[in-house]
């Protein structure tokens, strides 16, 4: 590379960085200190299926594994329970707040490599468990464990414990989401809103702190995140400019997607009608290769995003087999008001902010469902009113598909069993960016430009006072004390960190807010 090529890269890094308005950045950097502060504030295995999400980040060097094989090795997860103390039995369904004395002190804490001798010398044979890694595709786990590995071979092995090694995985996912509310108002700029209507889209991301702290556990959730929302990203952008660059980019996104969680299987088709619209638009102009090129690029790319779930159609039937046997109670009266009020209630909750109801970590009700509520009429508004009609029609096209395909996923399931399974607002996080782009988009079509920077400003005020609340209402539920002191000693001594490093990953949110007021007001000082 020459310097003038390098520095023509640079100069094209800085007006991009320059399209955002400055308060994308402090957004970005304050989600992600929550995340960090998430991270320790959530104890062991307390996200959704942690506990296989674990295990099976530690059972990535097993390669494909056969869904015919209805149980696979998961030694070291079960030890846990026993020499890691009960308070983190993954096994149990409901664990009461985590208590100061229970906590192993850190020296003492064992490996998981010491958990699965333990175990095998307890039971006299290796515990098996369901197999979970047959149906969830193979990406997330394959780089999260290859890169952990990589870090635990440079740092001396007397630094890792177990509740370390679960937290380097957090850690990961961390680094996995931060980049989100950047993104977030990269497809609203994309859409032609103004800068500082692009930027309520980055705010819109604070109003849902439960994808923080879906981003801030062991999840798979995490890289579909990423992957659909760089597949969002180079859609829009590939319906403006027609490249081939964007079209790859909206297709990788979609196949990262797809090969990290089956909810993101739908970007895969959603990303073909694009490419395909554009190239329509390019044969009538005309310009037949370019057409025929971008569909031929797309199409390849996406081919290897779709190939596990292929590969288990023609091989099981089934594109997601799995070794859970699903109960079927065909006698038991299952009325549909009671499915869609479940269906609704839940999915919102874990959506917008409900990490645990039986501990109380959540979000009030009434917040959760009027956000949801409230979204519904954004993306009407984003309809009736948004520019670029192509782009907008588009992501609501989306947005109704991956809803529509999740409800029928689960209503089969409902009047099959009985059973409310799955009703899990995260399956739906392939349109966390989507819903931010479509709220930008009418905000600049309902709200006077003089009024942007106030919406802004009441976005971000609003989604930081909900992760305050939240994390409040983790202190209160998942530590043990009687007062906030005591509950603060309990998170300390459980901490995988040392006090200090502990003291200041929690005061991260509170410098971020800080600095971003000051950058705020010292300009405006200044001026008198």
């Amino acid at each position: 590379m020459t310097p003038t090529d390098e520095g023509g890269r640079v100069l094209r890094a800085r007006r991009w960085a320059a399209r955002h308005h400055s308060a994308v950045w402090w957004i970005t950097l304050v989600n992600l200190t929550f995340g960090l502060v998430f991270t320790i504030l959530v104890p062991p295995f307390r996200g959704p299926d942690e506990r296989y999400q674990v295990d099976m980040v530690l059972r990535s060097d097993l390669g494909y594994v056969d869904p015919s094989e209805r149980v696979v090795p998961t030694d070291e997860i079960r030890g846990v329970g026993s020499l890691a103390g009960p308070s983190v039995d993954p096994d149990l369904r409901y664990r009461p707040p985590m208590p100061f004395a229970d906590a192993v002190p850190r020296p003492d804490r064992p490996t998981f490599g010491e958990l699965a001798q333990e175990v095998v010398v307890r039971t006299d044979e290796v515990p098996r468990a369901t197999n979970q890694l047959s149906q969830h595709p193979p990406l997330h786990y394959a780089a999260v464990g290859a890169s952990a590995r990589v870090v635990t071979l440079l740092t001396p092995a007397e630094a890792w414990s177990w509740d370390r090694e679960v937290w380097l995985y957090r850690m990961h996912s961390v680094a996995l989401v931060a980049a989100l509310p950047l993104l977030a108002s990269s497809a609203a700029l994309v859409l032609g809103v103004g800068r500082t209507a692009a930027a309520s889209a980055a705010a819109v991301m604070l109003l849902s702190p439960m994808h923080t702290f879906i981003g801030s556990v062991v999840n798979n959730d995490t890289t579909m995140m990423l992957g659909s929302a760089i597949a969002v990203v180079g859609a829009l952008a590939h319906l403006r400019d027609g490249t081939a660059r964007s079209a790859v980019v909206a297709a990788a996104g979609g196949a990262i997607a797809a090969l990290s969680k089956s909810t993101g299987v739908t970007l895969i088709p959603w990303v073909g009608v694009v490419v395909a619209v554009v190239a329509l638009r390019a044969w009538r102009q005309g310009r037949r290769r370019e057409a025929v090129r971008n569909v031929v690029l797309a199409g390849s790319v996406s081919v290897i995003g779709a190939a596990w779930h292929i590969t288990n159609l023609v091989r099981f039937g089934d594109p997601q087999p799995s070794g859970v046997v699903r109960r079927v109670f065909p006698d038991v009266e299952k009325p549909l008001w009671r499915f869609a009020e479940n269906w609704f209630d839940r999915v919102s909750g874990t959506f917008w902010g409900r990490p645990a109801t039986r501990t109380g970590v959540m979000l009030d009700p009434w917040i959760t469902n009027g956000l949801t509520v409230v979204m519904a009429l954004v993306v009407l508004a984003a309809l009736w009113k948004g520019r670029r009609r192509a782009g907008v029609l588009l992501l609501t096209l989306l947005c109704v598909a991956q809803v529509a395909l999740m409800l029928r996923t689960n209503l089969a399931q409902y009047l099959r069993s009985g059973e409310l399974a799955a009703l899990q607002g995260r399956y739906l996080y392939s349109l966390l960016v989507p819903l931010a782009a479509l709220a930008a988009v009418a905000v600049w079509g309902w709200v006077g430009e003089r009024w942007h920077a106030w919406v802004l400003a009441a976005l971000a005020g609003v989604g930081v006072v909900f992760h305050v609340v939240l994390s409040w209402s983790m202190l209160v539920g998942y530590w043990g004390g009687d007062s906030v002191g005591a509950r603060l000693d309990s998170l300390l001594a459980w901490s995988p960190l040392p006090h200090l490093g502990s003291l200041l990953l929690l005061s991260t949110p509170l410098l971020a807010v800080a600095g971003w007021g000051a950058s705020l007001a010292v300009p405006r000082w200044r001026r008198r």
